[in-house]
Order: structure tokens, then sequence, then C-alpha cells
């Protein structure tokens, strides 16, 4: 279900592939993301839960870089699209 907001001038909807793109976008951007791949998003009354797939470099702190990821995708998330993050699940499939 997308994103929608209503304003003066009629709706807005955001579809779940451009809210992907930007959580995968902003998960890439992070220091030790080689992969980011959105498996699983929901969006109920605009409050988005997310499951992010990444592979990171070799000799990075794990625990450091997921919370990067975190913040940059809640971050870039909420101000592209005006929802609201609930959940973020990063799971460590590979180490490059």
């Amino acid at each position: 279900m997308a994103i929608t907001t209503r304003n003066l001038y009629g709706n807005i909807v955001v579809a779940d592939s451009a809210t992907r793109a930007v959580a995968e976008n902003a998960a890439r951007e992070c220091y030790g993301v080689a992969r980011a791949r959105v498996s699983y998003i929901s969006v109920d009354e605009n409050k988005i839960d997310l499951n992010v797939v990444l592979k990171l470099k070799y000799g990075v702190n794990l625990i450091a870089v997921c919370d990067q990821v975190r913040a940059t995708i809640k971050y870039n998330v909420e101000k592209v699209t005006g929802g609201r993050m609930r959940i973020i699940n990063l799971t460590v499939d590979e180490i490059k």
C-alpha cells in the first residue's frame, strides 16, 4: 500500500517502488555497504516497515555500519516520502 498525503491542491501518492528506491539508495550511501536490497515493505496509515538485506565490506564494524544505515534510511525515507518509519529490520547476508 502506498503512502498517501492530501493537501489543498489534491492528493499525493508515493508508490512502494519509490519508497524502496529511496531506502536502497540511502543504504548504499553509507560507508561499508557493498549492496543493499529491500526485501519487504509495508505501509499502514503512512507508517513504513522495511526489511533490508545488506552485503557489507570486510573489516568494518558491523554494528556501527548497521546503526548508520538505519539512521540514514530513516532520515531519507521520511524526508522524501513524508511517511514515518516504524520498523527497519536489517539482515547482514554477506561480507565482501
